[in-house]
């Protein structure tokens, strides 16, 4: 069965990007480690910042699609000076 030739896979991916952004904008939790008390957040388009509960200092960032690979530190300090 052939795709309906209206579908652009452009046009159709830009209409996901509105919609994620709509119903998704942002996940959080809180969590704590060695006492501090962290908020972690995923925030489209797939990275997540933890920041320190009580200042709401960044504290680390991901690179975008990949959770756990921190982004280089002088990414985090522009990324925290942009918040």
């Amino acid at each position: 069965m052939s795709r309906p030739p209206f579908e652009n896979p452009a046009q159709l991916l830009r209409q996901a990007d509105r919609v994620l952004r709509a119903m998704q904008p942002a996940t959080s939790t809180h969590f704590s480690a060695d006492g501090i008390s962290y908020r972690a957040r995923f925030d489209y388009p797939g990275y997540v910042s933890v920041f320190d509960r009580n200042t709401g200092e960044l504290v680390a960032q991901s690179l975008p699609g990949n959770p756990t690979k921190l982004v280089a530190t002088s990414r985090l300090r522009r990324a925290a000076g942009a918040r």
